[in-house]
């Protein structure tokens, strides 16, 4: 069974290589990955957990959803979503991400500093692409929250997270609960249709892209590779997927010659920042570091 920190590892890596791998779309590259994915990759070849010292902050990677000191873990999420709202999904995910991450598990809490944003956005005024944005807020929150907690194995999974993202929008404010957002949902009943149908209603907006990239998570689970592979994407897409699909299945399922790929001092700060929001999440960001990080996962 993967640890929390492996999944916020996989989280992280899988949004910062769906973000800059160009060549996801090609079926060679693709074909490469596939292949040399194995049980190895899991044994031997697991990317290394260097101990950083967790009160230095990592310094930013190139490009890509590189480490983030703007804001701190649990806190800074009005800041955060006024900046997502306003700037747009694209500039502030890798933001986003971490703050989903450190508060997966209690999904009151953040959707209560989710709509305490959106009365203030509301107060100011509330515009078309602040809704959207603040609905694809909820639910990739709560879709990320339903990937961290479920086995990549499980049976039935887009029924299950169909039942759990409807119990969660009855938490929802009523004036988010609209009719593309019923249909967003509906895609992931039994059988799995495709949202790829030429509606173009259905697929534009951030909401449209949280929903196509759980989809997708739910369709090819086995390898982020032949997740990325099937369509062609909108921008944001391929980082949600890697982003879902990492927390899901760990790195596990990320491609090796894309690990490999990565310059060392990215890889280092990626696995830096995922070890620093395991500890904060788990409690013990001051401990010694002399005492690693424990997967405190029982």
């Amino acid at each position: 069974m993967l640890s929390t920190a492996d999944k916020f590892l996989g989280s992280l890596l899988g949004a910062h290589l769906a973000n800059r791998n160009p060549d996801f779309t090609d079926p060679q590259n693709v074909a490469i990955a596939l292949n040399q994915v194995s049980n190895q990759l899991e044994r031997s070849n697991h990317p290394p957990h260097p101990q950083p010292n967790p009160c230095q902050q990592a310094a930013e990677a190139q490009g890509g959803i590189a480490p983030s000191a703007h804001y701190p873990v649990r806190c800074g999420v009005a800041q955060l979503t006024t900046a997502m709202v306003s700037q747009g999904w694209n500039k502030e995910f890798g933001s986003v991400l971490r703050w989903l991450l450190s508060s997966h598990d209690n999904h009151q809490q953040r959707h209560q500093a989710i709509a305490a944003v959106y009365q203030q956005v509301t107060d100011d005024a509330l515009t078309s692409d602040a809704l959207h944005s603040i609905q694809a807020l909820y639910i990739l929150g709560d879709c990320l929250e339903w990937f961290m907690q479920s086995s990549p194995d499980v049976s039935r999974a887009n029924s299950r997270l169909y039942e759990y993202l409807q119990q969660q929008c009855a938490t929802y404010p009523a004036e988010l609960i609209n009719q593309q957002m019923s249909q967003l949902l509906a895609y992931l009943c039994d059988p799995l249709p495709s949202m790829d149908n030429g509606d173009n209603s259905l697929q534009s907006g951030p909401l449209s892209s949280v929903m196509l990239a759980a989809q997708h998570c739910l369709r090819y689970r086995e390898n982020l590779a032949l997740a990325l592979s099937t369509q062609p994407l909108t921008p944001l897409t391929p980082s949600l997927v890697g982003a879902l699909l990492g927390a899901w299945g760990g790195p596990q399922v990320l491609p090796h010659p894309w690990l490999l790929a990565l310059p060392s001092h990215t890889m280092q700060n990626l696995v830096a920042e995922a070890d620093n929001l395991y500890r904060a999440w788990a409690g013990v960001a001051n401990n010694a570091d002399c005492f690693g990080a424990f997967a405190l996962d029982f």
